[in-house]
Formats: C-alpha cells, structure tokens, sequence
C-alpha cells in the first residue's frame, strides 16, 4: 500500500520484470524536497551543537 501512495504521487515509476520490482524517484517531481531538506537539516544539527 505505501508504494502505491508514492507512485500515485507521481514521486516514483514502477516496472515489474517477472517477481522483481524496479523504482525509480522522479529527479523532476523531488527537486523542490532535495532543495528544501538540506537546509531542514543544517537547522536542526545548529540546534543540537550550538
């Protein structure tokens, strides 16, 4: 359930090859998240060292 939420997101593609299974992260659609997480991060390890 939680891959299909993902995929139905547009934030991931699937391909099936016989019981494997392939994803693959949308570069486009995750850019924005990519952009944003560093800075979340930097903020958070300035709280717990400073």
């Amino acid at each position: 359930m939680r891959g299909r939420l993902v995929r139905d997101a547009g934030l991931v593609t699937l391909r099936k090859d016989g019981t494997k299974r392939f994803w693959r992260a949308d570069r486009e659609v995750l850019a924005p998240v990519a952009e944003y997480l560093p800075s979340t991060w930097s903020s958070k390890l300035d709280a717990l060292t400073g």
